[in-house]
Formats: C-alpha cells, sequence, structure tokens
C-alpha cells in the first residue's frame, strides 16, 4: 500500500522504454551501415569488379572508457603509421645521397 510504488514502475517501466529505443537505434545503425557498405554493388552503372567495403571490425563503443580507450588507439596507430612513412622517407633520402655521392666521387 505504499503510494511512491506506483511512481517507481513508471520510473521502472520508462528506463525500459529508453533502454529498447537505445537497443533499436543502435540496431538501425548497423543496419544502415551494412546497407551503405553494400551499396556500391546495388548501383546499376557500377563497374565490373565493384567490390561492398568491408563490414565494420569490431562493435561501437557504447560506454565512454571504451570510446576513449578506441580513439586512443585509433591516435597512436595513425601515430605509428606515419612514423614508419617519415622513417622510409629518411631511409630512402639516404640511399639516394649515398648513390649521389658515390657517382661524384668517380
Amino acid at each position: 500500500m505504499d503510494c511512491t510504488l506506483a511512481r517507481d514502475y513508471r520510473r521502472a517501466d520508462e528506463i525500459r522504454q529508453e533502454r529498447k529505443n537505445q537497443e533499436m537505434w543502435l540496431q538501425g545503425m548497423y543496419i544502415y551501415e551494412a546497407l551503405v557498405d553494400a551499396s556500391p554493388v546495388f548501383r546499376s552503372f557500377s563497374k565490373s569488379g565493384t567490390r561492398p567495403h568491408p563490414y565494420a571490425k569490431k562493435p561501437y563503443p557504447i560506454f565512454e572508457k571504451t570510446w576513449k580507450k578506441d580513439k586512443e588507439s585509433k591516435q597512436k596507430a595513425t601515430y605509428e603509421k606515419g612514423l614508419a612513412m617519415m622513417q622510409k622517407w629518411v631511409a630512402e633520402t639516404k640511399a639516394k645521397k649515398e648513390v649521389t655521392n658515390n657517382a661524384d666521387s668517380n
């Protein structure tokens, strides 16, 4: 006979509905992304050999902690890729310089 019980049940129902809405929205995002990734194949004027984009390798992060971790790992991968490109460029430049120096000395 607690009068606050009805209010609490109503709030619990609102939370359940909000959670279901979020789940359906997330599912819609996955479906939308899958359709967009596959769309190049469905175009009538697409070139032969057109392939769909690959599906996402991992699920969307839904918690801030995993989102931040994902963002940091992407930044680290971008940094490492840039570093590797710069190291390759330096090595190629040194090799060209050595070839030029060897040709000049002969």
